[in-house]
């Protein structure tokens, strides 16, 4: 008798626990289910730099696409920011949001790191939210290549690499030297945009800064 005890004793927590293995996946069945309502054809993001960058993105549903929003996120910051695109609502939908940063105000510095994602809902209330990607701001009026050592990367264009790899060398000297005097963090990105000349540094500056 004692052991039928025992198992009458141990089936309520077999139970709560097949319970609690049920519910899981009908809740991950669920989210699947809500992600797999919207199909992403094309998703992405281009420099216009000095006048901003356009992001796109196409897609498509068995219910109507009523709401598109991209998260940006500016080089190191922990926070970002949400825009809206756009557009009329229908099951398949190709848009564009051009993000300003020819002011003072949201300027941003070519060769900046920007990360995004975006966030889409339809008309039932499914979601579907892109892998974040990582998208290097560079001057559109230019061809960049980079030399790189560990954190620190130098953008230049044109027959310059020699000259981009001279103050990369300088760099990581001054680095090595001063990051631990000062306690500074060596592992953080350092990016620098080098121009061949004063004009084409000048152009790349916020309105009213010269």
């Amino acid at each position: 008798m004692r052991p039928i005890r025992a198992a009458i004793r141990i089936a309520p927590a077999a139970i709560a626990a097949i319970c609690a293995v049920a519910v899981a996946f009908f809740l991950a069945a669920e989210a699947r289910a809500d992600e797999d309502a919207i199909e992403i054809a094309s998703a992405g993001v281009a420099s216009e730099f000095p006048e901003g960058m356009r992001f796109s993105i196409g897609a498509s549903g068995a219910s109507d696409i009523e709401r598109i929003a991209v998260r940006i996120r500016i080089g190191e910051q922990t926070r970002g920011v949400y825009e809206y695109f756009e557009f009329d609502a229908a099951q398949t939908v190709d848009a564009e949001l051009f993000w300003r940063t020819n002011s003072r105000g949201r300027y941003i510095p070519p060769g900046t790191i920007i990360t995004y994602n975006f966030k889409i809902t339809d008309a039932d209330g499914n979601q579907r939210d892109t892998e974040p990607a990582e998208f290097i701001y560079y001057d559109a009026r230019f061809t960049w290549e980079e030399v790189e050592d560990g954190p620190i990367a130098v953008a230049y264009h044109g027959p310059v690499r020699r000259r981009a790899e001279i103050i990369l060398e300088a760099m990581v000297e001054t680095l090595d030297f001063m990051g631990p005097l000062l306690g500074a963090d060596i592992s953080t990105p350092i990016r620098v945009t080098m121009y061949n000349n004063v004009k084409e540094m000048l152009e790349a500056l916020p309105p009213g800064s010269t």
